[in-house]
């Protein structure tokens, strides 16, 4: 009996910030729970700033502007 692992969105959305700052934000989470830790996170302009820099390189602007 395997169980998936079970993330914990609101805990990483109070977090995103540390996630930008190390620069793994994209290289941790798949893009369906981009879309739950983004639509529940407060993220400052220049935390925003930083991560559609950083998404450049795993994920099209669109799709990311999707998961606001």
């Amino acid at each position: 009996m395997s169980q998936g692992i079970i993330q914990n969105y609101e805990y990483i959305a109070s977090h995103i910030s540390d996630y930008i700052k190390e620069g793994n934000f994209f290289d941790v989470f798949e893009s369906e729970d981009i879309k739950k830790i983004m639509k529940i996170s407060n993220l400052t302009a220049n935390d925003f700033i930083t991560l559609l820099k950083q998404s450049s390189h795993t994920i099209k602007g669109y799709k990311l502007y999707a998961c606001v």
